[in-house]
């Protein structure tokens, strides 16, 4: 099943910062949180992103993994709470 789309939607649009705001970064690596950060890149989710999908690249999770599975990681990361 492929991530809803207003999932993704909703997930991308609450990635920035409102206006005047800087944009929120990762507190262990310090770059931006943004989707593909979150999803793919941050060391600090590398063991929980193989638990719930081991997969490489963005294309990858948007295509490949079920869409409970990066709910139940984003969750599990503690990012459902920040957006």
């Amino acid at each position: 099943m492929k991530w809803p789309q207003r999932w993704v939607a909703a997930f991308v649009v609450t990635l920035p910062a409102g206006k005047g705001e800087s944009q929120p970064v990762s507190e262990a690596c310090h770059f931006p949180h943004t989707v593909k950060h979150i999803l793919v890149k941050c060391t600090c989710y590398s063991a929980a992103r193989q638990r719930y999908f081991g997969v490489a690249t963005l294309k990858d999770v948007f295509e490949n993994v079920a869409s409970r599975n990066i709910i139940a990681y984003i969750k599990y990361i503690g990012f459902c709470n920040r957006i």
